[in-house]
């Protein structure tokens, strides 16, 4: 039944019209009001956590939370904290503390654009050269230069994930806008080339790490192109993955396609068990959706990463997940992370 389970899983992570298809499911009353299927899933995560809350599965830095785009899915131009670079010697007594307590995966970036960071290349192998056993980014793609993907490559990181979202110069423009201009964003064909340059400097190299992931969300600006996008960057990509515009931001005005009035099944979120989220200055949020930092759990300045993961206020904030006490909780209140919609099974192997 678990490889079942797991072939399923995988098969709708995978393909966009089978993940469409279950999509309209999730909404259906044979989800919504089926008990089975919210007693199957609150015993999936009374299962797991005990073995889940003894470390993180991952610790998530943001080394910073500057961008140089203005996307129409993200609020980052809104955001109201304080803009900056994870300081150095921060950065590495947490590195320390992940070797120290053996967290098996690092994600080396936060709310921002990773590559702005002139030292990032830097910190990726100071990780990897200590022990971290995985370690991936997420970038835009726009500074991914032929002397930063021999630097990645070089460095040891295993996962590059680029956002691109179009099919073309124009689409790109309408989805990824440039900050603070009135023209609009020519930026594609230039990314399309840093990726091509990526996959040959790796190759050069003799190497098959970073696996490069590249990434489609479907919008209204960009329907009727997933083919296209397919066709351009199968070739390239080790893996191309499709989203759903279903993932909000809380706090956030920017709408989803989660309809208004669609019924929500709320859970017990997996980010608590599974990942810290630390933004630059050392502060840890509850998760990679508050982007404002709005619940701190912890402070890194002066606090070790267990004694946060064993902290009070986490205990607390997982003691009202459990509860389904969500709206004492205004960050989780909001979110849809942990709804039917975006974890329709509990638990996720691969972090990235």
């Amino acid at each position: 039944m678990t490889s079942m389970l797991k072939t399923l899983e995988q098969t709708v992570r995978k393909n966009y019209f089978v993940k469409k298809a279950f999509f309209g499911l999730l909404k259906s009353p044979l989800i919504t009001h089926n008990p089975l299927y919210s007693y199957l899933y609150q015993k999936d995560v009374e299962k797991k956590i005990r073995n889940l809350e003894k470390r993180p599965l991952a610790v998530s830095i943001e080394n910073t939370n500057n961008c140089n785009l203005s996307c129409i899915f993200c609020p980052h131009e809104a955001m109201e904290r304080t803009k900056g670079y994870v300081d150095r010697s921060l950065f590495e007594r947490i590195i320390d503390q992940c070797v120290e307590i053996q967290v098996p995966h690092l994600v080396l970036v936060g709310f921002g654009e990773p590559l702005l960071d002139k030292d990032y290349v830097s910190k990726v192998k100071f990780a990897k050269d200590k022990g971290i056993g995985v370690i991936s980014c997420t970038s835009n793609g726009i500074l991914l230069n032929e002397r930063i993907s021999e630097g990645l490559v070089k460095s040891g990181l295993d996962y590059l994930n680029v956002s691109i979202d179009a099919a073309n110069s124009e689409t790109y423009g309408v989805i990824h806008r440039i900050r603070g201009a009135d023209k609009p964003n020519f930026q594609y064909d230039r990314i399309v080339e840093n990726i091509e340059n990526f996959v040959a400097i790796r190759k050069s190299l003799g190497a098959d790490r970073p696996a490069l992931q590249v990434r489609f969300k479907d919008f209204d600006s960009n329907r009727g192109e997933l083919r296209a996008f397919v066709e351009r960057f199968e070739k390239l990509a080790d893996e191309l993955t499709v989203y759903l515009n279903i993932t909000n931001w809380p706090g956030s005005r920017i709408k989803t396609s989660i309809p208004a009035n669609a019924p929500m099944l709320k859970f017990p979120c997996y980010n608590i068990w599974s990942t810290l989220h630390i933004m630059y200055d050392g502060r840890v949020a509850i998760c990679c959706q508050d982007y404002e930092c709005r619940e701190v759990i912890g402070n890194l300045n002066n606090e070790s990463l267990m004694d946060v993961w064993h902290g009070d206020r986490l205990r607390q904030i997982r003691q009202m997940h459990l509860k389904r006490q969500f709206g004492k909780l205004p960050v989780c209140n909001d979110c849809v992370i942990n709804t039917q919609y975006v974890s329709p099974w509990w638990g996720d192997d691969k972090i990235q």
